[in-house]
């Protein structure tokens, strides 16, 4: 994890229990909103509170799209350890590639 748990944090049960909700039937969940809302701090809470039901938290900033291009591009590196290809193990997957812009 790219953040420590805030042993401060309080409320949102309503929220992470969504999450939870969504997590389940989905497997993907984005938080949007305007910068301070807390989404940052909800979405450590639940990595942590569910960090048992999950093998890895892959964390991407998206806060411009240059972090978000330059995350992509290291979690492809993370996830196209050496003996995979694209994080497959034994290949399959195209790579790691470019992200199309536009």
């Amino acid at each position: 994890m790219p953040h420590p748990r805030n042993p401060f944090f309080t409320g949102r049960e309503q929220t992470l229990s969504r999450l939870a909700q969504i997590f389940q039937a989905r497997r993907q969940v984005a938080l949007s909103g305007l910068g301070g809302m807390g989404k940052t701090q909800t979405a450590v809470e639940y990595a942590y509170r569910h960090r048992e039901a999950y093998q890895a938290v892959l964390w991407a900033d998206a806060e411009t799209v240059e972090a978000l291009t330059s995350s992509f591009g290291a979690l492809c590196q993370v996830l196209a350890a050496p003996g995979t290809r694209g994080g497959r193990p034994g290949g399959g997957g195209r790579g790691c590639q470019p992200l199309a812009r536009g």
